[in-house]
């Protein structure tokens, strides 16, 4: 029972994060042009009304968080590319395989801790009604994402 919380709690963190990106990328501005990065994360924070000091802690958090994921991502990749180097091979070393795809599941299990933890870091820098908001921008985003997708 433990497990499948810690799971579905994980895969919750990691669509909020995914979301997050497809949140900012669909804002538009009033011309009808994309804005930039930083133009969607002032407009998402001002819709969230966040204190200066929420916003440099969100910064800090992202900056610090970014430069973990990116380095596992490469390592993962790396992983990734081995794998599929060993799979090539005329002669498969089962061993050589099974700890490779033990390594990438460490990587993953890495992966999922980062995400759970600035998921927290989140929580603990907005209030409850800004969470809730939060939360709240995500859905739509997600359910006009969706719909997006079914009509491609």
């Amino acid at each position: 029972m433990d497990k499948r919380l810690l799971r579905i709690t994980g895969l919750l963190f990691i669509s909020f994060f995914f979301l997050e990106g497809v949140i900012l990328a669909e804002e538009l501005n009033p011309k009808g042009k994309d804005l930039g990065v930083k133009e969607k994360h002032e407009a998402l924070w001002g819709e969230l009304n966040l204190t200066a000091e929420q916003k440099e802690a969100i910064k800090a958090q992202r900056s610090e968080q970014r430069q973990k994921m990116k380095q596992k991502w490469e390592e993962l990749k790396e992983k990734n590319l081995a794998l599929k180097e060993e799979l090539l091979k005329p002669e498969i070393d089962k061993t050589k395989l099974n700890q490779i795809v033990e390594e990438i599941k460490k990587i993953q299990g890495e992966l999922l801790d980062y995400r759970v933890q600035k998921g927290l870091e989140m929580r603990q820098i907005l209030t409850l009604e800004q969470y809730r908001l939060l939360e709240e921008k995500i859905k739509e985003r997600q359910h006009r994402f969706r719909k997006r997708l079914k009509k491609e």
